[in-house]
């Protein structure tokens, strides 16, 4: 029995991502270009509307400009190796900046009758931003191999009872949960069904995470073009 030699330029291109396609690169560089003009306005607050520099806002808006010239540089063709995965560091960066730069610029500017109405709904606008990029990864990954998307579908399902859930509490819904009943044995059923509703949240939250992280390992490059095994 023979055996053939593994050729590494075939190995290397195995391991190389498919390049995105062209419609997921031009997205990607309006997005970044957007997120680096919106930078600018929430810069001129922390500089100079206030009495003083807030410097920990400045620096987290100077990291979404490193982010944004980041997502620009991918859509350009750099980052080949990793380029959903430099998204998804750029989608990262937009919402941690966005979360604690909105921390302090609330804490200074919460009463200014300009500024103040506009703080919640810019970290808003950089939480989709955030989300924006982070689809967009997602995608590129799902696309490469058909897989992805019965695991994709799947997660979707487990996922949206919990989802079903939440946007009900959120409605005002959650003093009928926690409201003690009258006759012991309606107690007994409210206390068991929380119980028992907990349990099945926890159980689908991990199912659907498990099927997503499934998603992503699918859609590497090892496994969308596995070697063929050699005969003899």
């Amino acid at each position: 029995m023979t055996t053939t030699a593994p050729n590494p330029i075939q190995a290397d291109r195995a391991a190389t991502p498919p390049e995105p396609a062209p419609g997921f690169r031009t997205l990607t560089l309006l997005s970044g270009c957007v997120l680096a003009a919106s930078a600018l306005p929430v810069l001129y607050v922390t500089v100079f509307a206030g009495a003083r520099m807030l410097w920990f806002s400045t620096l987290f808006e100077l990291m979404v400009i490193a982010a944004a010239a980041i997502a620009i540089l991918a859509a350009r063709g750099r980052f080949r190796d990793g380029w959903a995965l430099s998204l998804a560091c750029v989608a990262g960066t937009v919402l941690v900046s966005a979360v604690f730069a909105a921390v302090e610029i609330r804490a200074n500017f919460r009463d200014h009758p300009t500024i103040g109405r506009w703080i919640m709904p810019a970290a808003g606008f950089r939480v989709g931003m955030s989300a924006v990029f982070a689809l967009i990864a997602s995608l590129v990954v799902w696309n490469r191999n058909g897989k992805c998307w019965g695991l994709v579908i799947r997660a979707a399902l487990a996922l949206a009872p919990v989802a079903a859930a939440l946007a009900w509490l959120e409605m005002g819904n959650v003093a009928m949960l926690n409201t003690p009943m009258p006759n012991p044995g309606a107690e007994t059923l409210r206390i068991a069904a929380l119980i028992i509703g907990g349990l099945l949240g926890v159980i689908l939250v991990s199912a659907g995470g498990h099927l997503l992280i499934r998603s992503y390992e699918m859609g590497r490059p090892e496994a969308i073009a596995r070697p063929e095994p050699s005969k003899g």
